[in-house]
């Protein structure tokens, strides 16, 4: 078939694709904080319900939905399930998965290729990525980073100087929400 891609895919981790095979399943598996629309190129709603910015443009409060599932694909089965926390209950998405998600972009022993271009907007992010020690790097040098989840439907983001453009980039695939205690547990092979 004309224009069909039969390469392998090189990752489906959010924070490290560079390639167009990898982004492409990325954005059918992970999900932004926003989405662009397809005729005005304007940021439109995805795990944001909405959005304010402050007088200065230096904080972004998103408000997000808490009815996203994580969900797990069986393919040998065909079945989709909700992901279960330890105690049982689904896991729905929340602010602390892109908090996460948005500091290990920054954390240069992850070695993001697009970190490149969110770095000098998030506070914090470029000390961190560009750090003498890659691998000793202070804790709270990572906790000065310019995002926190404020509360489970409450993402903060904090710029380092105003970029009305900002919002352009939070369809992003490099701050897709990824899920910290998968990454945990499984090491690379989440």
């Amino acid at each position: 078939l004309y224009g069909y891609r039969t390469t392998e895919i090189p990752t489906l981790d959010p924070q490290l694709a560079s390639d167009e095979v990898s982004i492409n399943q990325i954005e059918n598996l992970f999900i932004n904080l926003t989405d662009r629309d397809l005729e005005t190129l304007e940021p439109v709603p995805e795990a944001a319900e909405s959005w304010q910015i402050s007088d200065d443009g230096l904080v972004y409060r998103f408000k997000l939905r808490t009815d996203i599932p994580w969900v797990q694909h069986d393919s040998e089965t065909g079945e989709t399930r909700p992901v279960l926390d330890e105690a049982g209950n689904p896991r729905t998405l929340t602010a602390h998965d892109f908090e996460y998600a948005i500091k290990r972009a920054c954390d240069p022993g992850v070695g993001s290729y697009y970190s490149t271009v969110v770095a000098p907007l998030i506070k914090g992010c470029e000390e961190v990525l560009y750090a003498e020690d890659p691998a000793g790097i202070p804790p709270e040098l990572i906790d000065a980073i310019g995002v926190r989840a404020e509360a489970e439907d409450t993402l903060v983001i904090e710029l380092a100087v105003p970029a009305s453009y900002f919002l352009s980039m939070t369809p992003m695939w490099t701050l897709a929400a990824t899920p910290q205690w998968a990454i945990e547990e499984h090491g690379e092979a989440w």
